[in-house]
């Protein structure tokens, strides 16, 4: 007892913590973002119109991805807040302080300029948005339960840092060319760039090592895993940012060269957008067959027909569309509430067998709540 009452303690501890750390990013954003609007208020509205068109979409993409184990919002918005408040202010410090000092040493600004985007900020940016999700799998141990979760979460985090990251761009590239450089620098960011290099590829390779360790369980190997994912984030990061400070001069000045560029660019990204696609189908797969079999040994909670419409979600899906339209809104909502109590108890039987794998089922206390509030919609419907 004592000893989880001081696991609580720490928890709360460390929370005040992330609590007035995002309070000061906060007001630094704030008055960025004041300083902004002081030196054109119009196109710092258009850069926050840009930058959230492309940010919301992805964003609920992203939460869209995690089909079988909603996030709760409030987790979704610290990701956001962390990403867009924190990492993006100690990040631009230290690349600020990195410029200067690579400024001191070569005498040159566009040399300083290629050295800091290609080695300070895969570095530094990856590191602050790390520390996102790690603080998200320390203190929130039950919701970061899976790779999906570390993907999701860190995707959000580098989602966030994107969105204010492109807000300043944006508003740079209006003072300097007008309109029509913010429509070319937010078609480049915006779009190009989230779907090859991007915030959210990059921090969900650092988010898949924390997940890996929550599934994995146990073995000391497992805890590399957290580096692993944090490397693979960095050099990715290094892969796109290098190419674009030095391969302008690989491809040369003629009419081609933006063509080439592109080309190695998506190069450079290939490896790493799939790797998280290939651990995103996997993750997928593994849901579908925990809920298939934890859900097979709970036939007074769900039947072999529920489990047909259950996995794949694209079948849950249907299934739930043809409940709208055949039985109305209010059957809808209490078997789509149904269908994810029933998910969720497969979920904890499943943590019940890694975690205390020689007590029964029925004594854990997050099953026997998973099969009431079951058992409670199955009678209401």
């Amino acid at each position: 007892m004592k000893r989880r009452r001081r696991h609580r303690v720490g928890r709360a501890l460390v929370g005040i913590g992330v609590a007035g750390v995002l309070g000061v990013g906060l007001l630094c954003s704030g008055l960025v973002s004041l300083a902004m609007a002081i030196e054109s208020s119009e196109g710092f509205v258009w850069s926050v119109l840009l930058a959230s068109l492309t940010a919301v979409p992805y964003g609920l993409a992203l939460v869209w991805l995690d089909r079988n184990e909603r996030e709760p919002p409030a987790l979704i918005v610290m990701a956001l807040a962390w990403g867009a408040l924190v990492a993006t202010m100690f990040a631009g410090l230290f690349n600020d302080l990195f410029q200067a000092v690579a400024l001191d040493v070569t005498g040159s600004k566009a040399a300083a300029a290629a050295l800091t985007a290609s080695f300070s900020a895969p570095f530094v940016e990856e590191s602050f948005k790390g520390v996102a999700v790690g603080l998200l799998w320390l203190l929130f141990w039950d919701e970061l339960d899976g790779v999906l979760d570390g993907l999701l979460y860190g995707a959000l985090v580098g989602l966030g840092f994107a969105w204010f990251e492109n807000i300043v761009y944006y508003a740079r590239a209006f003072d300097a060319e007008g309109v029509a450089g913010l429509l070319g620098v937010s078609l480049f960011r915006g779009f190009l760039m989230a779907g090859l290099g991007s915030h959210m590829a990059y921090t969900a390779l650092t988010g898949i090592g924390f997940g890996l360790t929550r599934v994995l369980r146990r073995g000391v190997l497992r805890w590399l895993l957290i580096p692993a994912g944090w490397i693979a984030a960095m050099l990715g990061h290094f892969a796109w940012n290098g190419t674009l400070s030095f391969g302008a001069g690989l491809v040369g000045d003629g009419p081609a060269s933006g063509l080439a560029l592109f080309v190695l660019l998506v190069g450079s990204q290939l490896p790493f957008g799939a790797l998280v696609l290939g651990v995103m189908a996997l993750a997928w797969r593994h849901e579908d067959r925990v809920i298939v079999r934890y859900l097979e040994q709970e036939p007074s909670y769900a039947s072999a027909e529920d489990l047909r419409a259950l996995v794949p979600a694209r079948r849950r899906t249907l299934a739930s569309w043809a409940r709208l339209f055949q039985r109305g809104p209010a059957a809808w909502w209490r078997g789509r509430l149904r269908d994810h109590a029933q998910i969720e108890l497969a979920f904890a039987r499943w943590h019940h067998d890694r975690d205390a794998p020689g007590w029964d089922a029925s004594v854990d206390e997050d099953v026997r709540a998973a099969r009431a509030r079951v058992a409670s919609l199955s009678r209401s419907s």
